[in-house]
């Protein structure tokens, strides 16, 4: 029982991080002049990665809900958590406290 509820909260959480690239339901807070520069100058510039990574994370957040492939979408999360982290420690490190949540 105490694994449908967690698997349940934590699809909520990812989903609706995920609709919030869309939706715009929390502020953004402002990264390093760093961090700045290789979001908007990479990341955002290549035109497909920034969706591709908000589509993922709804996509592994209603898996989730649905409590169908829960492994692999635990993976692609998983996947997803490590290179915000890493952001946050490399580029940012104001935002580790956020990240690492």
């Amino acid at each position: 029982m105490a694994q449908v509820i967690l698997t349940g909260i934590f699809g909520v959480f990812w989903t609706i991080f995920g609709l919030n690239a869309v939706l715009h339901f929390f502020p953004i807070p402002a990264s390093s002049t760093e961090g700045a520069a290789f979001i908007y100058g990479g990341v955002r510039a290549t035109g497909y990665i920034w969706p591709m990574m908000y589509a993922s994370l709804v996509l592994t957040g209603a898996m989730l809900l649905s409590r169908r492939f829960v492994p692999l979408a635990l993976i692609l999360l998983a996947l997803i958590t490590f290179i915000v982290i890493l952001y946050d420690l490399f580029l940012n490190p104001s935002g580790l406290v956020i990240g690492s949540m």
